[in-house]
């Protein structure tokens, strides 16, 4: 073998390992774009199911929204403006399904916490607060959905039947 051909032939392998390199740094960037976007998606998803569980476990009556109106939390820049709906709709279905029930106490209802996710969430588009705002943003609203949930289950469990 001659130096020559073997010079072309690295040649060969360095463009064939280098195509290889980009095609592999290409998945790479999408896989990751695709993750960024979905992420999110499918979080979403699950806290308006958790909000439409919680509507539906509550009797109709008791109802200030639809359990189907949730999904609007979905719709971009309609979000900014429902989450606000939906916490203080939540916050009275919660009132009056207690009021209904009978139950002695306050409800538990999560709207303060629920409106503080709202406020800093909002708030985290302003430059030079909006990093901390999100962060607190992110606390309150995990807070809020397990909250949700908890209420939920507290809901779905059989009244105790009284003993004489």
């Amino acid at each position: 073998m001659s130096a020559g051909r073997v010079a072309r032939d690295r040649v060969r392998l360095d463009v064939v390992w280098e195509a290889d390199m980009h095609a592999g740094v290409a998945f790479v960037v999408v896989f990751m774009l695709l993750a960024f976007l979905c992420i999110p998606i499918l979080i979403g998803l699950l806290f308006a199911l958790t909000v439409r569980m919680l509507l539906e476990v509550c009797a109709p009556e008791s109802r200030t929204m639809q359990p189907n109106s949730v999904w609007w939390l979905l719709v971009p820049l309609v979000n900014l403006v429902f989450q606000f709906v939906v916490v203080l709709r939540v916050a009275s279905t919660l009132v009056n399904e207690h009021q209904r029930r009978q139950r002695q106490g306050i409800p538990e209802t999560g709207k303060e916490v629920g409106l503080a996710a709202c406020i800093a969430g909002v708030m985290g588009v302003i430059p030079g607060v909006g990093a901390l705002a999100c962060v607190v943003c992110i606390g309150c609203w995990i807070y809020y959905w397990v909250l949700l949930r908890r209420v939920t289950n507290l809901l779905e469990a059989p009244a105790p039947v009284p003993s004489i």
